[in-house]
């Protein structure tokens, strides 16, 4: 399984490049086998290894600052067990890679490999042999062993001879084609009798292959800064390379020392790491590429190149002097100024909104001209107050808005009248009255006015305002008129009254249901039932319904008919079957009457029951299988007859409610007929249906 451990650096802006933090922290990526992948905590140490040109690459890191000194003092026993085929693990032993613990190198010996080309190696020697300026204190001592461990790997993962120096690093010479090594490492001091914990890797040297360039993500590009961005989910890289090019051919680098990711509270995860570069000129394409360092100080395939460009964002001036006039038509007229417009002015935009601290939403169409310094609302809300603003946009698209000014219309012209006056009303007196709207947007509300004849008088329903276009009412149906009268009136946020409303006519609702209709004949027979009726004798009659149901069943209805009188034939049956009708007459206000008689008719029957069909007899042995299809089987007795040669059919077996049964009782090489037919309850038969056997 791949584990990743973190080490947090506090490294100095002058060594190291690094955004906004002095408090890095490293991802040095380890693949170690785990024995128990639900484990607490990681091993001591771990171990990796790469092929190389010179042979395999074997790098490895304490996980702590205490194993980290004890590596130090006794040094790193690395070991080999050559895993070949036909040879077992038990067979095979542990044989030291080195004839000694892999120890840093005396401080004698750094000498060679310090120099002012080599910053690694001597922060390498400087966190190994330095003196601590620490103090006592525990914490502080703590801290300043963390520290150095994260410089000493640091170093280690930037520069190999200094991996090398601080005994950290292995070139195994030994690569012999197919064939594996099981490594294990670990510190183990014979005197003491300290000991770490075993780290094991299965290792086996195959071609090198450069590593993979980081995978790019979109770029983001701001005012003289482009943001290089690149994916960091996968933990391949300790460092990184970023380089520009103007023309996507020849590349220079940004940095002097690798990028390291900087990971902070404020920044926890790895997902995407970033790089400001910053641009002394917007406008300008450039082109950028990121090279990995991985933790053997070698370099990856440069990364695809992306193109950025630095962009404008700097607003332009704000227009100023913003001033509103109503006109006759009550359109609002917006004017202002704008001294000394940008260079790269685009237009304007003007906004809208019912508050002055609500939700602006644009009001014009597009942009604006840059010469404009006037605009026309033709809509505005004639019972709110307006509020507007003007924003410059710029050719990048850069806004600036002036402050915020209001308007209050003043209206003298009244609303059209409602149209469209239709109604509803129920049987009990309900009333419900709607119309259209207006056109106009500051309708403040509607007044009914009613009367019981079309000339009037026309009163006015008491109450507010309606602000719905509906009205509902209760009628009372207790008197002699048969109609009610009624116009609508709009009235504005001014108080301005339209014109009344076309008069709607309401007829009250009749109360009083129709004379039942009454059947006159019927036919039964076998695929339908014949009907016919006459209509009630009331004037008003509308329609007659025609309902169905099965005895003690629900009703069900068949249809709806207008005619004065009208035959009907009811195909939808099932023989044998014993149906009720009933007639429902209802007339033009939806009142309704039952018919108190009803008329109860039984479908005949055909005289043969259906044949059976797929009667079949399949012979195994002395055993004959017969099997039958016959719809809803269970309710019907089966007559089996079975004859053998030549002989008379007999009858055999009463079968009841089956399709399937075994005669045992038979011969081989003897023929034998079979016939079934089907028998109801009711005595009917089918026709008998015969099959003979060889």
């Amino acid at each position: 399984m791949r584990c990743a451990f973190w080490f947090l650096l506090a490294l100095h802006l002058s060594n190291l490049e690094a955004q906004d933090s002095l408090l890095l922290i490293r991802e040095v990526p380890f693949e170690v086998p785990l024995a128990d992948s639900a484990m607490a905590h990681l091993p001591d140490i771990q171990l990796i290894a790469k092929a190389g040109q010179d042979g395999l690459l074997i790098r490895w890191a304490p996980t702590n600052p205490v194993v980290w000194q004890m590596g130090i003092r006794f040094g790193y026993r690395l070991e080999r067990q050559i895993l070949e085929e036909g040879v077992s693990f038990e067979q095979a032993s542990f044989v030291p890679v080195t004839m000694s613990p892999v120890k840093p190198w005396p401080l004698d010996n750094w000498q060679a490999i310090v120099n002012e080309q080599t910053p690694y190696t001597a922060t390498a020697a400087m966190a190994i042999y330095g003196a601590s300026n620490a103090g006592n204190g525990f914490v502080n001592q703590a801290h300043d062993q963390e520290n150095r461990m994260g410089f000493n790997l640091l170093a280690a993962d930037f520069d190999r001879q200094a991996a090398e120096a601080s005994g950290l690093f292995y070139l195994e010479k030994d690569t012999s084609a197919n064939t594996y090594g099981l490594y294990r490492i670990f510190i183990y001091d014979p005197v003491s009798g300290y000991r770490s914990d075993t780290t094991y890797q299965v290792i086996g040297y195959q071609t090198p292959l450069m590593n993979p360039g980081p995978q790019m993500l979109a770029p983001v590009e701001d005012e003289h800064t482009i943001q290089v961005r690149w994916e960091g989910s996968n933990p391949g890289y300790s460092g990184y390379w970023i380089e520009r090019s103007t023309d996507d051919l020849h590349f220079e680098r940004l940095n002097q020392q690798p990028f390291i990711n900087a990971i902070t509270d404020l920044r926890p995860d790895n997902d995407e790491i970033i790089y400001l570069d910053s641009l002394t000129e917007n406008g300008v394409a450039y082109y950028y590429r990121v090279i990995g360092i991985d933790a053997f100080a070698e370099e990856s395939l440069p990364s695809r190149s992306v193109k950025a460009t630095g962009v404008d964002r700097t607003s332009p001036h704000a227009p100023d002097e913003l001033v509103i006039r109503e006109m006759t038509d009550h359109s609002l007229v917006l004017n202002w100024q704008l001294d000394n417009p940008s260079d790269d002015l685009a237009g304007f935009r003007v906004y809208t909104s019912k508050t002055a601290d609500g939700d602006f939403t644009l009001l014009s169409e597009g942009l604006l001209e840059p010469g404009a310094r006037e605009f026309r609302d033709l809509l505005p809300d004639l019972q709110n107050t307006n509020y507007y603003y003007v924003s410059a946009i710029d050719q990048n698209g850069n806004e600036a808005a002036s402050p915020v000014q209001y308007a209050i219309t003043a209206d003298n012209l009244p609303p059209q009248a409602p149209v469209n006056l239709e109604y509803q009303i129920d049987s009990i007196g309900r009333l419900l009255i709607k119309w259209d709207a207006p056109a106009d947007r500051d309708i403040r509300g509607y007044l009914i006015h009613y009367a019981n004849e079309p000339q009037g008088p026309y009163a006015v329903v008491p109450g507010a305002y309606l602000t719905n276009t509906f009205f509902v009412d209760s009628v009372n149906l207790h008197t002699l008129t048969e109609h009610l009268y009624f116009y609508v009136i709009a009235v504005d946020w001014s108080y301005n009254a339209s014109k009344a409303s076309e008069i709607l006519a309401v007829k009250k609702p009749d109360r009083i249901p129709p004379a039942p209709a009454i059947f006159t004949g019927y036919f039964a027979g076998v695929d339908t039932i014949s009907l016919s009726w006459l209509p009630g004798a009331s004037e008003d009659v509308q329609a007659v319904h025609l309902e169905r149901r099965e005895q003690g069943g629900e009703w069900r209805r068949l249809d709806r008919f207008s005619d004065q009188i009208s035959p009907f034939l009811d195909t939808d049956i099932s023989e044998g079957i014993t149906y009720e009708y009933r007639l429902i007459t209802e007339d033009d206000d939806g009142n309704r009457t039952i018919a108190e008689k009803t008329l109860t008719l039984t479908a005949q029957h055909t005289f043969f029951l259906p044949d059976i069909a797929d009667f079949r007899v399949q012979l195994e042995k002395e055993t004959a299988t017969l099997t039958w299809v016959y719809p809803n089987a269970d309710r019907f007795m089966f007559i089996l007859y079975r004859s053998v040669k030549d002989e008379p059919l007999e009858t055999y077996q009463l079968l009841n409610g089956i399709t399937r049964w075994q005669d045992v009782d038979i011969k081989r090489r003897t023929d034998y007929t079979y016939a079934i037919k089907a028998k109801a309850k009711d005595g009917r038969e089918s026709k008998l249906i015969a099959i003979t056997t060889h």
